[in-house]
């Protein structure tokens, strides 16, 4: 998409069941917010599958994802500010879901964590991983990296689609 290559697998049937999810989404917005939302669930299920997280909380992200991708329709990652979270959560409170919307906002705090941390496990550049970030300084991405992943002090740890 957008002249950009994407390694899709070495499965040739994962790498065709990848190319047809890529171009469902050519049209409504590759890369944008559901794009994204829709990969983290695929992980999401393999974490469920492989016995780490419960079916209930991928169930609630399923849910979650589904509402927070129907918001934030025309966003690439990057471009969600704390004021466009600070506007779903007022209209959550207004629609009598204050509760529930906070949990979306919650489920939006680990989709992003996910995001930086498979970036950064990816080689993904500390100055990309920053914009997403917000931070004022690649220094200031690098410290926040590192310290929530102890483990990961270096990139290309794990393959990945992003």
């Amino acid at each position: 998409p957008s002249g950009r290559w994407e390694r899709l697998s070495t499965d040739v049937l994962e790498a065709k069941k990848r190319a047809a999810a890529i171009a469902s989404n050519l049209g409504d917005g590759f890369g944008k917010m559901p794009y994204w939302l829709g990969e983290w669930m695929l992980s999401v299920a393999a974490r469920v599958k492989a016995g780490t997280l419960a079916q209930r909380t991928h169930d609630d992200y399923q849910e979650a994802a589904k509402l927070l991708g129907a918001w934030f329709a025309d966003f690439a990652p990057a471009g969600i500010e704390a004021a466009h979270v600070g506007d779903y959560l007022d209209k959550g409170a207004e629609t009598g879901r204050a509760v529930r919307a906070n949990r979306e906002k919650a489920a939006l705090s680990v989709f992003f964590s996910w995001m930086m941390r498979d970036m950064w496990q990816s080689g993904v550049p500390l100055t990309q991983i920053q914009v997403l970030c917000g931070h004022e300084s690649v220094k200031t991405t690098e410290v926040y990296v590192k310290a929530r992943w102890r483990g990961i002090v270096a990139p290309n740890q794990v393959a990945s689609g992003i």
